[in-house]
């Protein structure tokens, strides 16, 4: 393969969805989110990263050797949200504390984790669910 090519490829683990799925994708998302509204489901969404401080002592140590690491502009360190339990947590805590209990919340998106050495399988999980 030439190297022009080679730049085009996506990392391992990590695939393009193209029209067709990316649509019926879209489509079940909504279905399941209308799903959940009816249930008095709220959806939250969180961010790809967090600061690796939220994670620290919290992960199991199998993920803790998974996670993707990277440094913001103040050298600070940030991971891709490995899992949704500890940012769904922060959100509870930090901005739905005072909410009748128990929170009805719902999310989607995606959870990175580096698969070493297991070859076809993805590192980038969509994931949809509820608390």
């Amino acid at each position: 393969m030439n190297e022009k090519l080679k730049r085009l490829l996506t990392p391992e683990g990590v695939r393009d969805l193209l029209p067709e799925t990316a649509g019926q994708k879209r489509v079940l998302e909504g279905s399941i989110q209308e799903i959940f509204g009816r249930w008095g489901y709220r959806e939250v969404s969180t961010p790809a990263f967090e600061y690796s401080a939220n994670f620290v002592g919290d992960m199991k140590d199998d993920l803790e050797e998974k996670v993707y690491r990277l440094l913001d502009e103040r050298g600070r360190t940030l991971v891709l949200r490995p899992d949704f339990t500890i940012p769904l947590a922060r959100v509870a805590a930090m901005h739905l504390a005072n909410e009748p209990k128990p929170l009805r919340l719902c999310y989607g998106g995606s959870i990175y984790r580096y698969a070493a050495g297991q070859q076809g399988k993805q590192r980038d999980w969509r994931k949809q669910g509820w608390n």
